[in-house]
């Protein structure tokens, strides 16, 4: 018997059960396959990023920006945080009401307003900063408390940490259904093999999008959320990149950052392809990846040719309807939690949420900033509304 059962060992699982653990209770986490595993693992570092976040999250990234730096000392471990500043590149041009230089102007006031101090640079200096960056890119955001962090390290620096306070981690088993009392409570888990892993207090899912067939068996209600295969490009070119910030774009799908080896890698928002279903696994598809070269050619046209080393669409992860999260107790169940729906942009708030949501299981006391989280905010019809009762 355990006081709580977390299901996911990606980085919310093992960065929720640290804190719980620390806080001396007693705690298991279960994966299907093996800690960060999933989108919380893989090669490189995930950006740390404030730019054309949706503002119901400003006031966690404002937090989190305050413990990255230390997270390193805190877990024993090394995340590789790097504060390299965050620039997102504006081109003003007919590409949707929210896109341009009067939009990128106001959301620079609006992100300093939430304590996140943030700049407009005019071609002037962004050509500066960036000389190689496309004649047509007409300014940019700057946040210079953005940065980035090795997803997979800060994973399973969490995960030890937790150990090291009594955490126990059980690889390769995968969890079929919650135990439901006559109550309402859950009180465990069972896996696939037939085993009962009981807890006491409260439990958590954080399995992607695993979580929400666990959360419809209880509920009967389908949360709006679907998997999607990240496309990750690792790439040469022939001129040395000076590119020393994580870069975005206002209005089109690119995101980049320079490793340590002068090798680019690329992503920001296309996707691979599934092969035969959502278990099998996926597969980049080339003229995706094509399409995301193309873009970084025309972007920062200074880099010359572009040499592929590679495309990786490995590491699943889950896309909510608004791109918002779910962190919620599951309705109509006691002890029961969800944190789920990251949409590829939890990683920068995963410090303090995951505090913050220990701080929940432990007190009962559901933080306010999650109240924008709740699962109810996307159930419109009386229908859902019904279920989540």
């Amino acid at each position: 018997m355990y006081d709580f059962a977390i299901v996911g060992a990606g980085a919310y699982g093992c960065a929720t059960a640290y804190h719980l653990a620390k806080a001396g209770s007693s705690v298991v986490v279960i994966d299907a396959g093996k800690i960060a595993s999933g989108a919380s693992g893989g090669f490189g570092k995930r950006g740390i990023r404030t730019n054309m976040r949706d503002p119901r999250e400003l006031d966690l990234v404002r937090q989190a920006h305050a413990k990255w730096p230390t997270l390193s000392d805190e877990l024993d471990a090394d995340t590789g945080f790097e504060r390299i500043g965050g620039v997102c590149l504006v081109e003003d041009v007919p590409s949707g009401l929210s896109a341009g230089v009067a939009s990128a102007k106001r959301r620079a006031v609006v992100q300093s307003d939430f304590g996140i101090p943030t700049e407009y640079w005019d071609q002037t200096v962004l050509r500066d900063k960036l000389p190689g960056v496309a004649e047509s890119i007409d300014g940019a955001l700057y946040s210079p408390f953005d940065g980035v962090a090795s997803q997979e390290a800060t994973t399973v620096g969490y995960a030890r940490a937790a150990q090291r306070h009594g955490a126990v981690f059980v690889e390769d088993v995968e969890v079929e259904a919650l135990v439901t009392e006559a109550s309402g409570a859950i009180s465990g888990v069972l896996t696939t093999s037939g085993d009962r892993i009981d807890a006491s207090r409260g439990v958590l899912l954080t399995n992607n999008v695993g979580a929400a067939r666990l959360v419809q068996t209880v509920t009967g209600y389908e949360l709006p959320l679907w998997p999607v295969l990240p496309q990750v490009l690792l790439v040469k070119s022939e001129h040395s990149p000076s590119i020393p910030y994580l870069t975005n774009h206002q209005s089109k799908v690119i995101s980049l950052k320079v490793l340590k080896d002068s090798t680019i890698m690329l992503s920001g928002g296309w996707v691979g392809t599934w092969d035969n279903d959502e278990r099998s696994g996926g597969r980049p598809v080339p003229s995706r990846i094509e399409g995301n070269l193309d873009l970084l050619r025309k972007t920062f046209p200074s880099l010359g040719e572009l040499t592929l080393l590679s495309a990786d669409t490995s590491r699943l992860e889950s896309s909510s309807l608004d791109q918002v999260p779910f962190v919620d107790c599951i309705p109509g169940a006691r002890n029961a939690y969800v944190a789920t729906g990251w949409s590829g942009h939890g990683w920068a708030i995963l410090p303090i949420v995951a505090q913050r949501l220990a701080a929940w299981l432990l007190t009962g006391r559901k933080p306010v900033e999650f109240e924008q989280f709740a699962i109810a905010r996307l159930a419109g019809s009386a229908e859902a509304a019904r279920m989540l009762a």
